[in-house]
C-alpha cells in the first residue's frame, strides 16, 4: 500500500512537472514570409510566435542577421518610411545624409540635389555574415512592405502575454 501511495505522488509530480518542462524546451514557431531582394543581396523574412521578426540571407533559424522584437521593428519601418518620403534638397543646400538606426540593421539615405543614394546594413553579432548593399528606392519600399506583413503574422502567432511582457520589460517592468 504505501509504495502505490508513492507511485501516485511520484506519477503526479510528473504530471504537474512536465508542462513546466515543454515551456521551457519551447522551440519558437517561425512562419515565412518570403523574400526580397535589397541591392544585390535577397533576404528571407520570418516571423515567429515569440514576439520577434527575423532577416537573413537564407530561411534557417541559425541564420537570422537581424532579429527585432515587434515594437522595435514597427519604430524602424515607420522611421524608415519617413526617410524615403523626405524631399530631395535644393540645389543650394548641398548633401544632406539621414539615418535610420536599429539594432543590426540601418539603412542612410544620402541626398544630393536632384538625386539619392540609399545604402543598407545588417551586422548581426549573431551571424558572422555581414550585408551591406545599395537598394534602390523601389527595393526598400518593398522590404518595408514586407516587414509590415512579418509584423501582422508575428502578431497573429504570439500570445498577447509574451507581447504585453515585453512592453512591460522594455518600459522598466513597472506601467
Amino acid at each position: 500500500m504505501p509504495y502505490r501511495r508513492l507511485g501516485l505522488i511520484v506519477l503526479t509530480s510528473l504530471a504537474l512537472a512536465a508542462p513546466t518542462f515543454a515551456s521551457a524546451q519551447r522551440v519558437p514557431r517561425a512562419r515565412r514570409i518570403g523574400a526580397v531582394t535589397v541591392g544585390d543581396a535577397r533576404l528571407e523574412l520570418l516571423a515567429y510566435d515569440d514576439g520577434t521578426v527575423t532577416a537573413g540571407t537564407s530561411s534557417t533559424m541559425t541564420s537570422a542577421m537581424a532579429r527585432w522584437r515587434g515594437d522595435e521593428l514597427r519604430a524602424w519601418v515607420d522611421t524608415a518610411s519617413a526617410i524615403l518620403r523626405c524631399p530631395e534638397p535644393e540645389a543650394a543646400d548641398g548633401e544632406v545624409s539621414v539615418a535610420t538606426p536599429i539594432d543590426g540593421m540601418w539603412l542612410v539615405r544620402q541626398m544630393h540635389a536632384k538625386s539619392s543614394t540609399y545604402v543598407l546594413s545588417i551586422i548581426s553579432p549573431a551571424s558572422p555574415e555581414v550585408l551591406d548593399t545599395s537598394p534602390t528606392a523601389a527595393q526598400l519600399q518593398t522590404l518595408i512592405r514586407m516587414l509590415m506583413r512579418a509584423d501582422v503574422a508575428m502578431r497573429a502567432m504570439t500570445p498577447d502575454s509574451v507581447l504585453h511582457s515585453a512592453r512591460l520589460a522594455g518600459r522598466g517592468g513597472s506601467r
